[in-house]
């Protein structure tokens, strides 16, 4: 959707199918400097390699190291034109292609014709996939975390649905973004026309961003409520069986940090409709058990998703008393089921728990 020189777009294609190639060589994986800079090193290899063959022709490359500039690479061709490289890269192995990028204010950017981001993340234990495409299309969302920030996915295709990247949505173009002197309050102004509320309140930790609007419970699509009833029972095992007037106190303060999300009837989500009779190994029975237990049932399958896919980081914020040798799956739901059981009394009902979750208990 993006209005990309052709010649760019086939330049950028040959970066990054030879910078897939080496990340996934020797060379890269036995580097043991942080992936961030490793990734971005790894795309200006590349660009000298193809220099040097004369694959590539240009008259100057200008890199700042450590993300000083937005984008991190400048191409400087002999006709006067540029082409930017920004290099994101991730260590989370999962299906999504979706990370923060940069800040809306653009304070650290350099002018250039066009801009491309190349993502490199880990497929496996010492192996990478990437992925490519023009900057502008690949930004989905504006959300917070110190300062308003795009949101990028590099697994959308925009041919089957153009709405959803963020400047098909508002109308705005990415070059008036680039070239306001005030680009939040063409985004603010948005968000307003379309009856929303925008806030700048968040975290200053990238890795939590949330919507820049507040939301209701009800607003959020059937995917997301998934995703935060998945990650909520794992970062908070205290709404289970914690103190009634406290149990949900620190779930209610992540919500708000980092989905934006405010529900006056929080409790009722996880625990309303009384009790519930649970049956678990094909013949245990627990008659009238919370309904919480219920609610935790009806979404096992994100729970362990979310035991997968959350960072030890995030995990770290919340179980303060989680400092494995090694961060494993079988460490988190051992750890996770340790913290259940300061507030489960019942053993029935851990076993209940361990049963559901296919947690090993040494």
């Amino acid at each position: 959707m993006s209005s990309v020189s052709i010649e760019n777009s086939s330049l950028v294609s040959l970066i990054a199918s030879r910078t897939l190639l080496y990340v996934n060589s020797s060379d890269f994986i036995s580097d043991r400097r942080v992936l961030s800079l490793k990734s971005e090193l790894a795309v200006l290899h590349i660009i000298e390699c193809l220099r040097h063959e004369g694959s590539l022709v240009c008259d100057e490359v200008l890199y700042s190291e450590g993300g000083h500039q937005f984008p991190d690479t400048v191409l400087k061709f002999s006709d006067g034109s540029t082409l930017g490289i920004e290099v994101k890269s991730s260590s989370k192995i999962s299906n999504s292609w979706s990370i923060l990028g940069n800040s809306v204010l653009g304070s650290t950017a350099v002018a250039v014709d066009d801009t491309y981001i190349i993502l490199i993340k880990k497929s496996g234990e010492c192996s990478f996939d990437l992925r490519y495409a023009p900057y502008q299309d690949s930004i989905m969302n504006v959300v917070v975390s110190h300062s308003p920030r795009y949101t990028l996915d590099l697994g959308v295709d925009l041919a089957e649905d153009p709405s959803k990247n963020f400047f098909y949505r508002s109308g705005i173009s990415y070059e008036s973004m680039k070239n306001s002197s005030n680009p939040i309050s063409l985004v603010t102004d948005y968000f307003r026309s379309q009856g929303r509320v925008e806030w700048w309140l968040g975290e200053s930790n990238e890795e939590a961003s949330s919507s820049a609007t507040i939301l209701s419970w009800n607003e959020l699509e059937a995917s997301m409520v998934d995703t935060i009833y998945g990650q909520a029972f794992v970062l908070f095992p205290e709404i289970i069986s914690g103190p009634q007037r406290t149990k949900y106190n620190n779930l209610a303060k992540w919500l708000v940090a980092r989905y934006s999300v405010a529900d006056s009837s929080l409790r009722d989500r996880f625990s309303a409709g009384g009790t519930k009779r649970l049956v678990y190994n094909e013949r245990h029975i627990i008659e009238c058990a919370p309904k919480v237990y219920d609610t935790l049932h009806d979404h096992r399958e994100s729970v362990k998703t979310a035991f997968l896919e959350l960072t030890q980081a995030e995990l770290q914020r919340f179980w303060l008393s989680y400092l494995p040798d090694q961060d494993t799956i079988e460490a988190r739901k051992i750890h996770w089921y340790q913290l259940l059981s300061i507030t489960e009394n019942d053993q029935e009902k851990l076993d209940y728990v361990q049963a559901l979750l296919e947690i090993n208990i040494p």
